[in-house]
């Protein structure tokens, strides 16, 4: 239980320093860049929710059993997904938010967080599978 919490902390920690800064790096250059800060602020919320849920989510099946944590981990993916595409509409339709700031944003800490979060995974798993044998 420590070890989970101590990764899902880490990622927790380091996701949400990423956004800080680059928000701050965003909203420093904002007229130099010609990004729209509400766009790239939302897209960044969204993507820090999205990895922080989706994370805790498969961190608590790993000890399920693996058939559990492949469909937890496949089914989160999936409903996550979704979630976020109906993020995008929602943003670009109802809150008329810069098209290409936005979606840039979002594909940006979409891919990073994912990268992060299956390193951590990947250790996290490592870790189960040594204290296992």
């Amino acid at each position: 239980m420590g070890n989970r919490d101590f990764y899902f902390r880490n990622f927790v920690i380091l996701t949400v320093t990423i956004f800080i800064v680059a928000s701050a790096v965003i909203l420093i250059f904002q007229n130099e860049t010609g990004i729209d800060f509400i766009s790239f602020l939302t897209a960044g919320l969204i993507c820090v929710l999205n990895s922080v849920f989706g994370l805790k989510l498969i961190l608590n099946s790993i000890n399920s059993g693996q058939k559990r944590f492949f469909i937890v981990a496949l089914g989160s993916m999936t409903a996550r997904l979704f979630l976020v595409l109906i993020a995008v509409i929602v943003g670009l339709l109802a809150f008329k938010l810069s098209k290409i700031s936005f979606i840039f944003a979002l594909f940006s800490f979409y891919f990073l967080f994912l990268a992060i979060e299956t390193f951590i995974l990947v250790k996290r798993i490592n870790l189960h599978k040594r204290i296992e044998s």
